[in-house]
């Protein structure tokens, strides 16, 4: 019943397991998470870089547009700066050229007509960047000091800085997903030889756990996934050696078990037969005492035998005085007296034979009671 238990739970363990979230596919998702986590950081930061980036562009562009004009503000008239102010604005993220004299009045312009109004210290800007309001159009001015004390607006068209900023981003982007996707791929492979070792150890823990000891631990890395591999096969083996000896003790055991229950039929019989022993000793010594009785009793008959003898004595003895008186009339009874003492001479002689055989029955009784007291 145990190991279809052991079976069941393991079952229901792989079912839980499939019916969880993969841990590959976790860890793809907290990767993927950092990474699109990474990239949003990143794109904020490459924002402000290309941002950054293009007023730089503006900048240089403004100061080579002065460059350029520096010489035509010294040598040439103003009707010819005019002209190579818009010879200059061929460039098509240009979109106004100003040139400012120091005293704010402008010199030169490529708009259209007149220019817009517009702020006089604003025109007298010449280091910061801003963004201004030309006939309702916002465009980004980049002010350049020439030498002569002139300025140069450069007015730089916003709809073509933002499609240059969004062609950088999407760019940007389109580079950022592709090495996301790289690194899911590369995350996925990395975690997947990760976890394929450690579910074919969890397999083959499953199966000791359900009773199995015959799997076998493969190991095909030297890492520490490989290190721990090798571990558990080695536990595993120590654990097969310990149930191999577990079981050779087991069958030693069974068979001392088997020897002793024919040792404990022997010694049974052997009481059995100590026990007939035991009783036919108990019925030896009861028919020694049974002898001992019939002995006393003799020894008792003939005691009162020897009693009757002594009272023969005794009436001899006083016949014997009686007849010290007169020897001559008493030789008939002498003679009398005389056989009478032959008769119990013989007597005597009965009784010491008798006592002798009492005493030998006695002593044999002594004997066998001894021999039955050390058996």
């Amino acid at each position: 019943m145990k190991p279809m238990t052991n079976e069941t739970e393991t079952a229901a363990s792989s079912s839980r397991r499939s019916a969880r979230f993969p841990l590959v596919w976790k860890i793809s998702l907290l990767v993927g998470l950092t990474l699109v986590g990474s990239s949003a950081v990143m794109g904020l930061a490459q924002n402000k870089y290309f941002a950054s980036v293009l007023e730089q562009e503006g900048r240089s562009r403004a100061k080579a547009i002065a460059n350029t004009l520096a010489s035509a503000l010294v040598e040439m008239p103003d009707s010819a700066v005019a002209s190579t102010v818009q010879a200059v604005k061929k460039d098509a993220g240009v979109a106004y050229i100003e040139v400012v004299a120091a005293n704010g009045s402008i010199l030169a312009h490529t708009f259209e007509g007149r220019p817009p109004a517009q702020d006089a210290a604003q025109l007298k800007e010449g280091e910061k960047v801003n963004e201004v309001v030309l006939d309702g159009i916002t465009y980004v001015d980049v002010p350049a000091a020439v030498i002569t004390g002139t300025l140069v607006h450069v007015g730089l068209d916003p709809a073509v800085t933002r499609a240059r900023l969004h062609e950088a981003q999407t760019r940007a982007l389109l580079l950022t997903l592709i090495a996301v996707a790289i690194s899911l791929a590369l995350a996925y492979f990395l975690v997947r030889r990760i976890i394929d070792p450690l579910r074919r150890l969890t397999h083959v823990a499953n199966r000791v756990v359900a009773g199995d000891l015959t799997q076998k631990v493969d190991v095909d890395s030297d890492d520490e996934i490989g290190e721990m591999a090798s571990a558990f096969g080695k536990m595993l083996g120590k654990l097969q050696e310990a149930v191999s000896a577990l079981q050779d003790s087991v069958k030693l055991l069974k068979e001392a078990g088997n020897d002793l229950s024919v040792s404990t039929s022997e010694q049974g019989e052997t009481i059995t037969k100590q026990a007939t022993a035991l009783q036919e000793t108990q019925v030896t010594a009861q028919e020694i005492k049974q002898t001992s009785l019939l002995a006393a009793q003799k020894a008792e008959a003939i005691l009162k035998l020897t009693e009757q003898a002594d009272e023969v004595s005794a009436s001899g003895e006083q016949a014997l005085e009686s007849t010290l008186g007169g020897l001559t009339d008493i030789r008939s009874q002498v003679d009398e007296i005389a056989q009478k003492i032959a008769q119990l001479s013989e007597r005597t002689a009965q009784i010491g034979g008798i006592t002798q055989t009492v005493k030998d029955l006695a002593d044999q009784s002594n004997m066998l009671a001894l021999n039955a007291a050390i058996e």
